[in-house]
Order: structure tokens, then sequence, then C-alpha cells
């Protein structure tokens, strides 16, 4: 594993959703890159980030899907930039750093 590689993980929550959304000719492509990835679990820090993410954003009117304020809480909990392709969702929620992606 090189070192870019280890420095990147996977909330549980996208674990999640690539294992309900990924086609099944990619489970190989899934299985080894989970060899190289940590994968974070959610825990009740990340609930209560999510909790107030959650009052906040209600409040503002500018709620997310949830499993989106589920992965953004815990970046925030773990102090974790996001990489997202996603940015519209994410820059709702305050304090969150988000990793730029330029498209190719």
């Amino acid at each position: 594993m090189t070192q870019r590689e280890a420095d990147f993980c996977i909330s549980a929550i996208t674990h999640y959703e690539i294992g309900i959304g990924s086609k099944k000719s990619n489970n190989d492509f899934w299985t080894l890159l989970y060899k190289n990835l940590t994968v974070i679990p959610f825990n009740q820090a990340c609930s209560s980030t999510a909790i107030n993410i959650y009052l906040d954003l209600k409040k503002k009117n500018k709620l997310i899907d949830i499993a989106d304020l589920f992965i953004g809480a815990t970046a925030l909990a773990y102090n974790f930039k996001l990489a997202t392709l996603n940015q519209k969702h994410f820059l709702r929620i305050g304090g969150l750093e988000i990793i730029e992606y330029a498209r190719r």
C-alpha cells in the first residue's frame, strides 16, 4: 500500500451505499479496494454530530439526504477531510473540509 492509499478511509455509511448500489460485476474491484482502506464506524460521537448538523440544516431549511448527513458527521467527528463528487450537499455542513477534486 502506498502512502497515498494509507491516507484514505471510508465511512461505514459509504460502505453501505456502495454495497447496495454497486453492480455485481464490480464486486472484485470493491473487495480489493476494501483491503487497502479502513472503514470508519458510525459511533455515538458521529450520531451526536449528525443530530447537531440536522438541527442546524433544518433551521435553515437546507436538509440533505440522511446518508450524506451521516457521512459528513462521520468526517467531522473523526476530524477528517471529505473527498466527494457531490459537493453540493456537503458544502451545507459547516466546518466540514472538502477535498477539491478536478475532473479530467
